[in-house]
C-alpha cells in the first residue's frame, strides 16, 4: 500500500483522529499517563521474544510515551509517533532518549523500509486499519517485526470480588467515552493485507498495588477525565468519590490486581518468521497447537514486589468448523481453564500508553 492510500479513505481517518482529539486532548490526562499508571509495557514486550538489537524501532500511537520508552532495549534508536500532541507534553520526559513525532497510524511520515521494529500498544483500536497495516508495513524493512499488543484494566484480584464490584460501580459512575473498538489480530484479514501472524501470547500480570497507587491509576482514566471535561463533576469531586469508596476495598493494605493482556507479532509475507519465545522456550508456530492452555492464579495472598507475568500460549483451534468460536473470537473473549473471558463492554477503553 502506497503512503497517498490514505487518502483513498480521507473522511474515515479525520473522523478516527477527530474522536481521538475528544477524549485524548487533556493536559491533565497526559500528564496522568505519564507518571500514574504502572509500568506494564515492559513486562508485556518481554513476552514478545524480541531478540533486540533493532536499528530503528517505531512505536505508533505511543500517548504518553511510556510504551516508547520500553523499546529502549531493542532497538539504538527509537521513534514514537502520537496524533493528539497533548499527549506528547511529556514525552521526553518519561522517554528522554526518544523521539517523538505528530503523526496518525494511517499516515506516517517516513521513508519505505525505515524500521526494523513497528509496535502498536492498544492504539489501532482507533485506527483505520486497512491503511495503518499498510503503512506499518511500507515503513518496515523486509525482514522487520510488527508486534501489537495491549492489556486491559486492573478490575480483580485472586482473593475476593471486593475489588471488581468496585469496579462496576466505578465505571457506572464515570462511564467510558465512545470511540474505542475491541480488536482481536487472530481475526483480521492480514494475509489480504500482506501480513503473516508469527504468534500470539496472554498474559497476566500479577501487580502488587497500594491504595495511593491504585488510587492515582483509577483516577488516571480517560472515563474520569471525560467526566471531568463535560462538566459532570469537578477534579476535586471525582477525586473526593474514588478516594472515599475505594479505601474500604483495601482496608487490609495492598492487594495484588490481576491484569491481563496479550502480545501478537507479524511480519510481512516473505518476511522472516522466526520462532519466539514463549515461557522460556522457542516455540515455533506449528508447535503451538499442542500446547495446553494454562490460566496463571496467584497463590494465595501472595505478594511481588515486581509484576511477574505468566504466559500461556494460544492453542489453535485446528479441525474446529467455521461455524466454531473456541476462543470467543469476535468479542476480544479469552479461554483457559476456567472458560471465556468475557471482557465487559467498553472494556479497557483506553490506550495503555
Amino acid at each position: 500500500m502506497q503512503p497517498g492510500s490514505l487518502w483513498q479513505r480521507p473522511h474515515a481517518v479525520l473522523l478516527k483522529i477527530q474522536i481521538m482529539a475528544s477524549v485524548y486532548d487533556s493536559e491533565r490526562l497526559a500528564a496522568a499517563y505519564a507518571f500514574d499508571r504502572p509500568p506494564l509495557h515492559p513486562r508485556i514486550l518481554g513476552s514478545a521474544g524480541l531478540a533486540g538489537g533493532a536499528r530503528r524501532a517505531l512505536d505508533v500511537g505511543c500517548g504518553a510515551g511510556l510504551s516508547t520508552a520500553a523499546l529502549a532495549p531493542y532497538a539504538r534508536d527509537v521513534v514514537g509517533v502520537e496524533p493528539v500532541p497533548a499527549m506528547l507534553t511529556h514525552a521526553r520526559t518519561v522517554a528522554p532518549h526518544a523521539r517523538f513525532v505528530v503523526a496518525a497510524a494511517e499516515c506516517l511520515p517516513f521513508a519505505s523500509g525505515s524500521f526494523d521494529l513497528v509496535t502498536a500498544a492498544g492504539s489501532l483500536n482507533y485506527a483505520d486499519l486497512p491503511v495503518a497495516f499498510g503503512e506499518a508495513g511500507r515503513v518496515l524493512t523486509p525482514d522487520g517485526r510488527l508486534v501489537v499488543y495491549d492489556f486491559f484494566d486492573a478490575r480483580r484480584t485472586g482473593t475476593g470480588d471486593a475489588l471488581a464490584n468496585w469496579f462496576a460501580a466505578f465505571e457506572a459512575r464515570f462511564p467510558f467515552p465512545p470511540g474505542w473498538r475491541p480488536l482481536d489480530v487472530r481475526e483480521l484479514p492480514l494475509t489480504d493485507w500482506g501480513w503473516r501472524l508469527v504468534g500470539h501470547t496472554r498474559v497476566e500480570a500479577r501487580l502488587p498495588m497500594t491504595y495511593d497507587a491504585y488510587l492515582r491509576y483509577t483516577f488516571s482514566g480517560v472515563n474520569v477525565d471525560d467526566a471531568i471535561a463535560r462538566g459532570v463533576c469537578t477534579a476535586r469531586e471525582a477525586h473526593e468519590w474514588c478516594r472515599d469508596t475505594l479505601e474500604p476495598v483495601f482496608a487490609r493494605g495492598a492487594l495484588t490486581v490481576l491484569v491481563p493482556g496479550y502480545v501478537a507479532s507479524a511480519v510481512k509475507l516473505g518476511g522472516d518468521p522466526s520462532p519466539r519465545t514463549i515461557s522460556g522456550e522457542l516455540m515455533s508456530a506449528d508447535d503451538e497447537a499442542a500446547t495446553p492452555d494454562e490460566t496463571a492464579t496467584p497463590e494465595e495472598g501472595a505478594e511481588e514486589e515486581t509484576p511477574v507475568f505468566a504466559n500461556r500460549a494460544e492453542r489453535r483451534a485446528k479441525g474446529k468448523s467455521k461455524g466454531s468460536n473456541p476462543r470467543g473470537q469476535g468479542s476480544g473473549g479469552f479461554v483457559g481453564k476456567g472458560g471465556t473471558f468475557q471482557p465487559p463492554r467498553n472494556y479497557g477503553n483506553r490506550r495503555s500508553g
